[in-house]
Order: structure tokens, then sequence, then C-alpha cells
């Protein structure tokens, strides 16, 4: 048998750290403060011990998110390192 099994709890985490890189990668570029990248790397977590998701939900602030980074003290330009998401 030359098919290799394929563990989906490895596999799970070994996407999650690909994910990470790149999204580490893409912050850096555009110029995010190394605490506050490592910050947004430290929050992704995996679900349920097998899954991770991308679009957990979250409880609707009533300001932006720009807002949201300036009142927290955060990089102001995460909002703007983050293009294709939907910000209020």
């Amino acid at each position: 048998m030359t098919e290799k099994f394929h563990n989906p709890i490895t596999m799970s985490f070994e996407l999650l750290e690909r994910y990470k890189l790149l999204l580490q990668r893409n912050l850096e570029l555009q110029g995010l403060e190394p605490d506050d990248v490592g910050e947004i790397l430290r929050s992704i977590q995996v679900d349920r011990g097998v899954f991770f998701s991308l679009n957990r939900r979250y409880q609707v602030g009533d300001t932006s998110f720009r807002q949201f980074c300036v009142d927290r003290g955060l990089e102001p330009r995460i909002p703007d390192a983050l293009p294709h998401f939907f910000w209020r």
C-alpha cells in the first residue's frame, strides 16, 4: 500500500501554523509593530481541539474597528493591514 495515512488532527495544526506564518508575513509587510503582530498571532486558536475557525462570531461593538484599536492603544494601521475584511 503506497498511500500515506493523513491524520486530520495533525493536518489541522499544520494548516494553522502555515496560516499563521502567512498572516505574520503580511502584517509585517504592512509595517505593524512586532508586539501587535505577536498579539494577533496569539489570538488565533484551535477550536475544539481539531478544527480552527477564521470566522468566529463576536459581539458587534458600538464603534468602528479603527476606533476600537485607537481606544485600546493598538497599532492604528491594523485596519489598513486587513483590507479584505469589512470594518464599520
